[in-house]
């Protein structure tokens, strides 16, 4: 994987804004968690950085310190900033790239992923991947938002080949460790859909200690007629592991299905 060099551009200046309110269509905590926005926060812009691919944009809140959002255009990274500002300001939780983020930031054929380290209220490290820069941003925020709910964090291992090219995508884990136990999750797709997979699964391990991983037949993938075939195993606790199946038109859409019926057997519904 390849290391991208990132460069300051000039400071984007202070803004005054109204957060907007985050709703539970925009969470992606289906269980129900999910944070409403202050009637208005105001947050120092700092200096920009920008790297192959898109935007890394810095503030500083009051109470907080500095939250980083990310994106392919210098808007799409403004906005996912904000939505950490907002994070950060409702929960105590401020997560940003970090000062080594020139390590952590890692590019690939078909996307890019990293973490950022959060402080504050909790202390500890949220991942993300994409397929673009935003999308990066957004799958970083919706684990930055389960840490600041639950106390869960899920990163990339910087030591272990925790994702794999195969024919139309990849598959491949992250780490998660939801303080009563750490446990790696799957995903498959497109690098936006692993994320979101992975995201998905992480949010059963976080509220139920629901875990699902691949078993030996990794990637557990089928071609069927007009998409895809896709299966895990999963249990609560110490208990035995169940088989839980899915498909869908894409790779990405089959990993999405298992992960919400994954999480659907945890939740009881």
């Amino acid at each position: 994987m390849k290391t991208a060099r990132f460069f300051n551009i000039s400071l984007v200046g202070l803004l005054c804004f109204s957060a907007p309110a985050i709703s539970s269509a925009d969470s992606a905590l289906d269980g129900g968690i999910y944070f409403a926005s202050p009637e208005a926060a105001s947050c120092s812009f700092l200096d920009s950085r920008i790297f192959v691919g898109g935007f890394i944009q810095d503030m500083s809140c009051p109470g907080v310190g500095v939250v980083s959002g990310i994106g392919s255009t210098l808007n799409d990274a403004k906005s996912n900033a904000e939505q950490m500002g907002v994070l950060a300001l409702e929960t105590g939780v401020g997560c940003n790239a970090g000062a080594y983020w020139d390590i952590e930031f890692k590019t690939f054929p078909g996307g890019f992923r990293t973490r950022f380290f959060c402080s504050g209220a909790a202390a500890g490290a949220v991942g993300g991947i994409g397929s673009t820069a935003t999308d990066l941003g957004h799958n970083l925020y919706q684990f930055a938002e389960l840490f600041a709910a639950t106390g869960t964090q899920c990163a990339f291992s910087t030591a272990l080949p925790d994702l794999q090219a195969i024919p139309g995508g990849y598959y491949g884990t992250m780490f998660c460790d939801n303080g009563i136990r750490g446990t790696t999750l799957p995903g498959v797709g497109s690098a936006t859909g692993f994320g979101v997979a992975v995201r998905r699964f992480a949010e059963g391990f976080a509220l139920y200690d629901h875990a699902c991983w691949f078993g030996f037949d990794a990637p557990n993938l089928t071609a069927i007629p007009g998409g895809w075939d896709f299966y895990v195993y999963c249990s609560s606790g110490d208990g035995a592991g169940v088989k839980i199946s899915g498909f869908g038109s894409s790779m990405s859409d089959a990993g999405l299905n298992v992960a919400d019926l994954a999480f659907q057997r945890a939740s009881g519904g």
